[in-house]
């Protein structure tokens, strides 16, 4: 009875893993030159990988705007903030492989800033990226279009919302948004990747680090913090803060000439 549950078991598991591999859409045509054209002049990420890995990050910026939604709300969305968008999901993961975020069903634009309580009016809109995990709003990320733009506009400033909000969703696969990215990091460095982190949150909040404040908030957001520092201005990190680089270096699997 147990060994009839368990191929029971196990071929509810291969159903739901062929069902979810054939429900990826996939693009069957050409990478659009227009798109080629706005990755060229506003993603300095892209501007820097080579043809072949342009191709690479071509076709995962295809997939993802195949399967996610992306909604303006009391905006209209560009084909510049769709591109943006898809950039800060497959930026972080560019050298570990293709994942396509299956918890993320949609993004919604919104303008400016706006309020925990997703409003856009009233005191407290301070908010420039989020991602709901309760409620009518699970599955969903919202971004602020302008801070969207001036992310990737600023490309060597260390702050880019739209890769800080998809590396907490990388940090959530394990189901636990914590600062520690269990899916990304061998068991041998999770201390080490640890105590790193803590020593910097820890030059952070006594003013001797030049890593944005708000890393010393909480493990979780120094992670994203200092992987939009990671994926902007990787000299900068490298010099300043060498072992933080060289374990983001390992975490996100980037090559030792990035």
């Amino acid at each position: 009875m147990i060994l009839i549950s368990i191929v029971v078991i196990m071929g509810i598991v291969a159903l739901v893993f062929i069902f979810r591999k054939k429900k990826l859409k996939r693009a069957s045509s050409e990478f659009p030159p227009k798109w080629r054209d706005l990755l060229g002049s506003e993603v300095q990420f892209y501007k820097d990988l080579s043809l072949e890995e342009k191709k690479i990050f071509e076709s995962r910026i295809q997939t993802f705007l195949m399967n996610k939604r992306i909604t303006g709300i009391e905006t209209n969305v560009s084909d510049l903030d769709r591109l943006l968008v898809a950039c800060g999901a497959i930026i972080p993961l560019f050298w570990v492989g293709e994942y396509y975020y299956p918890k993320l069903y949609e993004v919604l634009i919104y303008p400016e800033q706006f309020r925990k309580d997703y409003a856009l009016e009233g005191e407290d809109r301070n908010i420039l990226g989020l991602v709901a995990g309760h409620g009518i709003m699970n599955g969903t990320m919202i971004l602020s279009q302008k801070a969207l733009r001036t992310g990737f506009q600023n490309a060597k400033d260390g702050k880019n919302v739209a890769i800080h909000e998809f590396v907490h969703l990388i940090d959530g696969a394990d189901k636990s948004i914590d600062g520690l990215p269990n899916v990304l990091i061998k068991h041998q460095y999770a201390i080490p990747f640890m105590k790193i982190v803590k020593a910097e949150m820890d030059f952070i909040n006594r003013g001797k680090s030049d890593i944005d404040p708000y890393g010393g908030t909480s493990d979780a957001e120094f992670f994203a913090v200092a992987s939009e520092l990671f994926f902007e201005n990787p000299r900068k990190l490298e010099k300043q803060h060498p072992n933080l680089y060289k374990m983001l270096q390992i975490v996100f699997k980037v090559p030792e000439n990035y």
